[in-house]
């Protein structure tokens, strides 16, 4: 307990909690892709350095219809950018333009026109987008010239192709409405005016938007300074300018009926949601999100958001279509309309749990990518990274406020202090030095009452623990191919960089930062962050400025001093430039206490090699179960060591709270003593290293290192597990097995049968049903947990589950908590009426993540015509572009025999869908379709899909097609070979859980059926 008394004023601590209720979601049905990283080393994509921008005036007429004689959709830009010449003897000005037409160009300087070359005063070069203007003479370095441009260019159809793109939604008069906004990152302004389209090259960006007078609503990073009416009823805002910032920053949003739907005037500025119309009344959650994490960030970074600029907007913009989760333009950020209009009465939690990370990540984004940027995309992990680190962490932070202005105080009054209580030890450090910051700005000779308010952000969410599942685990398992690129390596081609805004950037960066955090302490962590800002803002860096930033954190607090003979660069650029992470295998003499350490690179697939990662060690015994000291005791940078602990015969955990981002093996003897607490004591070991225990044991069985009947028997504690993080990598781990055994169909029935026996009681826990006053992590846990059992064919689970979707036919509420399984199990064991009254459903919804769950059950449908209805749907604009990939997986997720029904839809309409999906789209939809197609198909579909790719030879997908039929025989091979051995464990398993054979035999017969 902490008490603070004060001598004259009066400091009264108050615990207030938030009462509040999250760049994507992933099927754990389906197999991440493997991802091919590859490096052409072509700098050739790159702009020289020669010249660089220095502000930019950009001019946008937008024209909506053909009404006033202009191509419908289209828009007449004008661009003048002030520009200098920052090397000698230039004579070419080389900047990027995406945009249809180039209708002139000029260049002035102070004394007027400078001449271009008469002969070819331009060229465009479509491949690397760039557009070379050639000068007369030399340009003199450091002086100002102006460059205008005049261009023609088309709004693209959908969000997919990014640029300047129109979207759609329906009022709430049914009257269906365009609006058009913009998605540059990270390399599509030019498609909207020529620029320098690198990261690099900040600068100063004014705009100038005309449209349409009835399109009333426009929106940008910053707010219109004037505007003007011009003839016919057109109009002309002229924004601020904005921060020097990247261009892929800029934004912008001109609509009919989009409005401020919720906004608080507290903040400078102001912070607003902005929506469709008919969306009033429902942005409420995403203002309390969008609020509490601009006030953690401005006291944690120590730089108010009102001094990053003085037009710089706080808008947060509520899209009906958006290709990614969310996209931090500064000012104005975007988000797919998904996970900002929440309404606890039909969002389902897992949607609510994300869109706290998610506002939380791209606030942080304002500070990490906006105000600093990463030099190169090469970098991108230092703006993913932290924002990803801070989507999770920031919002369980303590944060506080104090209030200065109250009543003054006679000094001889006494008045009773309310001591505050805290209870997390593991932060008790922080929270003392909160109190002292608040005690120095304290003037004890005033006569006033002092409130201050501490608090965590948002305590209910508990997404500090979400972080392994989300980040921590998903890049162990994508680190562990051969293939595996480090955070920070080489990028260059579009497609490149596209693909560096993955798994490494997002989950390793975050993972690396708390890592680093726990290492050198929250504390030094926070002024690491600072300095890092501080000493770089406005600028663009690298991982070299950030490890000056740490490097001086750390040498002013003294946090690694107690590693003798630890080199925090070789740490620090090890793990930044080096693929891959280390198994630590553990061999322990009890009786001495001795506890010798070996490291190796972790493959999945392949010998490990002799790289060397430092690695932090912390531990756990069964006599000093210390599982909260996340500082490490050790920093391991050899091969081997020898640590030792008390002798004694007890388990061990080695990675406590699973922090490291690296596995653990131990040797027979001490797995043993782990298995067994595991099943006689199951909460002596905390259930953060439960979960990790899940997720090595199935690396291990999966890599070789350990058989199946051993792991399975380490994981015959999950009989009697009920916690979210444990069950969340162990549904993972199932389910990639049992879609091995696909194939298989009677060794997939007994697997799926001691699945079950495992699940009975954490079903029977959580229950079908929505508890009062339960947490989120609880409905997660009853949400995951359904969802698999009810795919499995638990007939409880599926009975129910159609008892609650018929009773909704009748009008009866469902909480959006358990709709998945409902939803789903409703139309897969429904009839045609079924599938017309969810899709009516659909059809008439308001709530985007509603429709997304029932897009999700409309795919499970059993009956073959009504699946090809739902296919010919995802073609139509029914389903939003952004959701098309997700539309083809569900039906390959609904059924086991849908499979071959899709593939000949697929063969039938490959034309329409490559239309449909958006073939070129950067995110390759159509690639990523025809990928996951090919996963679930038996021998005989893939050889029919085999036949038909050579139809396909010139295809976009072609080749992304041809290796997923590749892998996914590969997948059948290796279920096939492993299938006996998978199947004995199992059934030692499910012995061993006091599972009889008659249960099995029962289950499997049911999944047989299923």
């Amino acid at each position: 307990m902490l008490r603070l008394y004060a001598a004259v004023g009066c400091v009264i601590l108050l615990s207030s909690a938030v009462n509040s209720d999250l760049p994507l979601f992933w099927d754990r049905d389906l197999d991440e892709p493997a991802q091919a990283f590859s490096t052409t080393r072509d700098t050739s994509y790159r702009l020289p350095e020669s010249v660089i921008p220095v502000e930019y005036d950009v001019d946008i007429e937008m024209y909506f219809d053909d009404l006033e004689g202009k191509e419908a959709y289209t828009y007449d830009g004008r661009v003048s950018i002030i520009i200098q010449a920052v090397e000698e003897n230039v004579r070419q000005i080389v900047l990027h333009a995406n945009v249809d037409e180039i209708l002139g160009i000029s260049l002035f300087d102070d004394n007027g026109v400078v001449a271009l070359n008469a002969n070819q005063p331009f060229v465009v070069e479509p491949q690397y987008h760039f557009l070379r203007v050639n000068t007369m003479s030399t340009l003199e370095v450091g002086a100002n010239y102006t460059l205008v441009i005049r261009y023609f260019s088309r709004m693209n159809e959908t969000p997919l192709t990014r640029g300047i793109w129109r979207g759609r939604y329906v009022d709430e008069n049914g009257v269906e409405r365009i609006y058009a906004t913009t998605h540059f990152q990270p390399y599509n302004a030019r498609q909207a005016f020529p620029c320098w389209d690198e990261p690099l090259f900040k600068a100063v960006f004014t705009l100038h938007i005309t449209r349409p007078l009835r399109y009333s609503n426009v929106f940008s990073n910053t707010g219109v300074s004037t505007f003007q009416m011009l003839e016919g009823d057109r109009v002309r805002d002229n924004f601020h300018p904005t921060p020097r910032m990247s261009s892929y920053l800029v934004t912008l949003l001109v609509s009919e009926t989009f409005e401020v739907i919720a906004e608080d005037q507290t903040l400078n500025p102001p912070l607003r949601i902005i929506a469709r119309s008919n969306a009033r009344g429902l942005g409420d959650h995403a203002l309390n999100l969008a609020v509490e994490m601009t006030k953690f960030f401005e006291n944690y970074f120590d730089i108010p958001y009102s001094d990053l600029h003085p037009y710089l907007f706080n808008d947060h913009i509520s899209s009906p279509d958006w290709a990614s989760a969310g996209t931090e333009n500064w000012g104005m950020v975007s988000y797919r309309e998904l996970y900002l209009i929440i309404d606890k009465s039909e969002t389902i939690m897992s949607i609510e749990h994300y869109a706290a990370t998610l506002v939380s990540h791209e606030m942080a984004h304002k500070w990490f990518g906006n105000l600093i940027t990463c030099f190169w995309w090469s970098n991108t992990w230092i703006n993913e990274g932290f924002a990803s680190y801070f989507g999770y962490i920031a919002t369980h932070e303590l944060t506080y406020s104090s209030d200065f202005e109250a009543a003054h105080l006679d000094p001889c009054q006494r008045r009773t202090v309310v001591p505050y209580t805290y209870t997390l030890s593991d932060r008790s450090a922080e929270l003392h030095a909160i109190l002292g910051d608040i005690m120095r700005k304290v003037d004890f000779n005033e006569k006033k009452v002092f409130v201050i308010r501490i608090r965590k952000v948002f305590p209910q969410y508990d997404l500090h623990e979400h972080f392994n599942s989300r980040y921590l685990q998903n890049s162990l398992s994508f680190d562990s191919g051969t293939g595996t690129m480090p955070l920070n390596h080489e990028v260059n081609a579009p497609s490149e960089v596209t693909g560096h805004f993955g798994t490494i950037s997002y989950s390793k960066g975050a993972a690396f930062l708390r890592m680093m955090a726990d290492m050198i302490t929250p504390d030094t962590f926070k002024k690491a962050c600072q300095i890092f800002l501080r000493n770089n803002q406005y600028k663009a860096t690298d991982q070299y400025d950030l490890y000056d930033a740490f490097e001086q954190a750390v040498q002013e607090d003294g946090t690694l001093q107690e590693y003798l003979h630890f080199n925090f660069r070789d740490y620090y650029f090890t793990w930044v430039d080096e693929p891959g992470y280390p198994i630590l295998n553990v061999e322990i003499n009890h009786g001495s206490g001795e506890m010798r350490l070996r490291q190796e690179r972790f493959f999945l697939n392949r010998e490990p090699t002799d790289q060397i990662y430092p690695i932090p060690i912390t531990y756990s015994t069964e006599s000093k179960p210390n599982f909260e000291e996340l500082k490490p005791v050790y920093m391991m940078t050899t091969d081997s060591v020898v640590l030792t602990k008390d002798p004694g015969q007890e388990w061990v955990i080695f990675n406590n709270l699973q922090h490291g981002h690296y596995r653990v093996n131990y040797d027979d003897e001490s797995w043993q003593y782990i298995a067994k607490a595991l099943v006689e004591d199951i909460d002596s070991i905390n259930y953060m290293n439960r979960a990790q225990v899940v997720d090595d044991v199935f690396a291990l069985m999966r890599s070789g290192r350990m058989t199946y009947m051993y792991g399975f028997d380490i994981l015959k504690f999950l009989s009697k597990e009920v916690n979210y993080h444990v069950w969340n990598p162990a549904i993972s781990g199932f389910t990639w097995l049992r879609n091995r055994l696909r194939h298989l169909p009677e060794s997939q029935a007994i697997f799926d049968a001691m699945v079950l026996s495992h699940m009975e009681h954490v079903i029977q826990t959580v229950t079908y049903d929505v508890l009062s006053n339960e947490t989120p992590t609880v409905s997660l846990t009853r949400q995951e947990v359904l969802h698999f059992a009810c795919m499995l064919a638990h007939e409880g689970c599926v009975q129910n589950s159609r008892t609650k979707f018929l009773s909704m036919k009748s009008g009866e509420w469902v909480d959006p908590r358990i709709r998945r399984n409902v939803y789903v199990n409703g139309i897969r064991e429904g009839d045609r009426s079924d599938y017309e009254f969810l899709l009516s459903r659909y059809s008439a919804s308001n709530f985007a993540n509603d429709q997304l769950e029932m897009l999700r059950a409309l795919a499970a449908t059993k009956d073959e015509a009504t699946l090809i209805q739902y296919m010919d749907m995802t073609l139509t604009n029914e389903v939003r572009p952004h959701d098309k990939v997700n539309a083809f997986n569900y039906a390959l997720l609904g059924n086991p025999e849908s499979a071959n029904i899709v593939l000949d839809y697929v063969i039938d309409n490959i034309e329409a869908i490559r239309r449909a999906y958006i073939v070129e789209a950067p995110s390759t939809p159509v690639h990523s379709c025809l990928s996951n197609l090919a996963a679930y198909l038996d021998v005989d579909g893939l050889d029919k899909m085999e036949e038909w790719l050579e139809t396909q030879t010139g295809s976009l997908e072609y080749n992304s097609a041809r290796s997923a039929v590749t892998s996914a025989r590969g997948n059948i091979a290796w279920g096939t070979q492993r299938a006996d051995d998978i199947i004995n464990a199992v059934r030692g398993s499910a012995a061993a859980t006091a599972a009889s054979l008659a249960l099995i035999t029962i289950l499997a017969a049911v999944s047989l059926h299923f």
